[in-house]
Order: structure tokens, then C-alpha cells, then sequence
């Protein structure tokens, strides 16, 4: 070791841990952002990036972001694709509406992109889900 080198201690913050909540959706969402929430929630098909809703509260993206994961628990995309989802979920239970054009109204864009998503998200396809919501109801 060079001779006169000084090594100090530099304190590091420690940092609370997030845990996963046991609600899909995440904690209960704050007021501050709503209205970007229910802008989003009524453009669920469309073609949605973090800049446009940033955009719309008015906001850098990088501020918009941290405020929205703090007010909701999840990243704009990961709130907005599981509200894609119950969407889809809903249409999947209560009309008989072909996938690819659930695909398209809830911002999937195509039947595969819905499918991979509820395979993962669900561990079953919409056709499954969908049959296996009707055969509970008829039971």
C-alpha cells in the first residue's frame, strides 16, 4: 500500500426492502396520479408508453415513474399490463368474444402476445380460462 493512502469508511444508507404484496395489483394507489390512471385505464388498447402517461400528468418520465411505483407498489407497464389482463379476464368470462379481438381491445396486439402473457401471468391459456370460468358457473 502506497505510503500517505488514507482509507476511510464512507456510510452507506441502508435501504428498506420491497416485498411483493399479496394483491396482484399492488397496494392501494394514491391520489396523486389518478387521473393518469383512469386516462390509462380508458386507453387500455392502445399503444401505451411510459413517456405518454408521463406526458400526461405532466411530469419527467423518470419523476412520473418513481412517484407511480411509490403510489401503486408496481412499475407503470407492470400496472398497466395486469389491468390489461383482468380486462381480458372479464371479457374471457362474461361474452363470447374471439381471443385475437381481446387481444387487440385490451393492447395485447396480437392472440400470441395475450397468450404468453396469461400463460405466464395465469398458468393457463384464455381458451382454459375461459372454459374453465363457464364450467364453475354451470356447476
Amino acid at each position: 500500500m502506497p505510503s500517505g493512502l488514507v482509507i476511510t469508511r464512507v456510510p452507506v444508507p441502508e435501504y428498506a426492502t420491497a416485498t411483493k404484496s399479496s394483491d396482484p395489483v399492488g397496494p392501494p394507489s394514491g391520489p396523486a396520479l389518478a387521473a393518469t390512471r383512469e386516462w390509462a385505464l380508458a386507453r387500455l388498447g392502445a399503444r401505451l408508453t411510459v413517456a405518454d402517461l408521463a406526458a400526461h400528468a405532466k411530469l419527467p418520465v423518470r419523476t412520473f415513474a418513481r412517484r407511480f411505483v411509490a403510489e401503486t407498489g408496481a412499475s407503470p407497464l407492470q400496472w398497466l399490463l395486469r389491468h390489461r389482463l383482468l380486462a381480458a379476464q372479464r371479457a374471457l368470462e362474461t361474452t363470447d368474444t374471439g381471443i385475437e379481438r381481446i387481444a387487440e381491445r385490451f393492447g395485447f396486439g396480437t392472440a400470441i402476445s395475450l397468450r404468453a402473457h396469461f400463460r405466464r401471468t395465469l398458468g393457463t391459456s384464455p381458451l382454459a380460462y375461459r372454459r374453465s370460468f363457464r364450467a364453475g358457473r354451470m356447476a
